[in-house]
């Protein structure tokens, strides 16, 4: 019965430890995870050369805006 309960409590012992260095580490790994993924407004930086970029491909982006009331609406 002896050994029984060391093995448990070793095991909850390292359960524990494991949970605590976890909430530790979440804050960098989240920060990490943000840099590569530019989640959480963490914007991603690409270097453009210049002289490689053709200005022949830039297209105009026509936005129309509907402003539409239906009139079964109490407005």
């Amino acid at each position: 019965m002896n050994k029984r309960n060391l093995k448990v409590s070793l095991s909850l012992f390292f359960l524990v430890s494991c949970m605590i260095g976890l909430t530790f580490a979440s804050v960098p790994l989240y920060k990490l995870f943000c840099q590569i993924t530019g989640y959480g407004g963490t914007p991603k930086i690409n270097t453009l050369n210049q002289s490689s970029t053709n200005l022949s491909t830039i297209k105009e982006i026509k936005i129309e805006f509907n402003s539409d009331v239906n009139k079964k609406l109490n407005w």
